[in-house]
């Protein structure tokens, strides 16, 4: 009978899997080179054949590899379910792993720190990542629940609508603007989902509009969420944001937004990987923030 293998050895391997780089791997854990091509290789030993193999600069994984991952992943995922189970469930004490993007996440992180102040034995981990990011992390459970705004269909994972969020024209208060053609003469402040968000709004409240939207002038791009809304405050034109981008910023009294006829809206979705049930910390997160939705005057009307 083998003996068994060292779960640090392991470990180490999955988080090259995951990085598919040693020196990513080994700058995350903490460690040297040396050290993380030495426990592959204690890895690799203990199974008799390679579970990497170089293709340009990455690692990627051979069949053994794969397997092993797999492999891996649940039996660490089961005893850490089976520790859960031993433990009390204090609802107010714990890590809690989330992740969220976007405006949404800004909105979210203030409330997780307000309910933090409140509960010092809560320890939040919050991850702002792309939503292909949150999805494989919450299947893989790097994260405990996340947050996305289109409808998730991997059958690996549960969502249900946690919150919804209005798109807004916004603009600085010194400009007086009536019309989406007004607006448009201030020029665009674009962001990495300015032209998407731009080109949907423009669709569903301002169809005749179209055509200038797509040669609009571009007075300022600004890849920083937290700061997207720091040239339209100064007058220099207007952007197209979620409603909790503005609920947010520090500087909000003195931008505003164009009220219209019609209004875009997208769903949030709270998003778990199915067949697990999360401790009742996570419930407690859960309905403290669905007071806290519903008690914030976050609409600007």
């Amino acid at each position: 009978m083998r003996d068994m293998i060292n779960p640090t050895f392991v470990r180490t391997f999955l988080t090259v899997a995951k990085t598919q780089s040693f020196v990513k791997t080994a700058r995350v854990l903490g460690m040297t080179q040396a050290g993380v091509t030495q426990h592959v290789q204690r890895v690799e030993a203990a199974y008799g054949a390679p579970v990497f193999s170089r293709e340009r600069e990455r690692h990627c994984l051979t069949d053994l590899g794969k397997t092993l991952v797999s492999y891996w992943t649940e039996v660490f995922r089961s005893h850490e379910d089976m520790l859960n189970g031993l433990q009390p469930d204090n609802p107010l004490k714990g890590e809690c792993k989330i992740a969220s993007t976007g405006s949404f996440g800004l909105m979210f992180h203030r409330f997780l720190m307000k309910l933090n102040r409140r509960h010092t034995e809560l320890c939040f981990h919050f991850y702002d990542v792309p939503h292909v990011r949150i999805l494989s992390g919450i299947a893989d459970d790097e994260f405990d629940m996340g947050f996305v705004t289109q409808k998730v269909i991997d059958p690996r994972l549960v969502s249900e609508v946690i919150d919804r969020e209005e798109l807004l024209f916004l603009y600085s208060k010194r400009h007086r603007i009536k019309s989406v053609s007004a607006l448009f003469e201030l020029g665009f402040v674009d962001h990495p989902d300015g032209r998407y968000g731009l080109h949907r709004m423009t669709r569903q409240i301002a169809p005749e509009m179209e055509a200038q939207a797509r040669t609009i002038k571009i007075r300022s791009f600004v890849n920083f969420i937290g700061n997207i809304l720091d040239p339209v405050a100064e007058g220099l034109g207007f952007t197209v944001l979620p409603e909790h981008t503005h609920s947010v910023y520090r500087d909000k009294n003195v931008i505003t937004y164009l009220k219209t006829e019609k209004r875009v809206i997208d769903e949030v979705y709270l998003v778990r990987r199915a067949g697990r049930k999360l401790p009742a910390r996570f419930d407690l997160v859960i309905n403290e923030f669905k007071k806290f939705r519903d008690q914030s005057a976050r609409r600007l009307d």
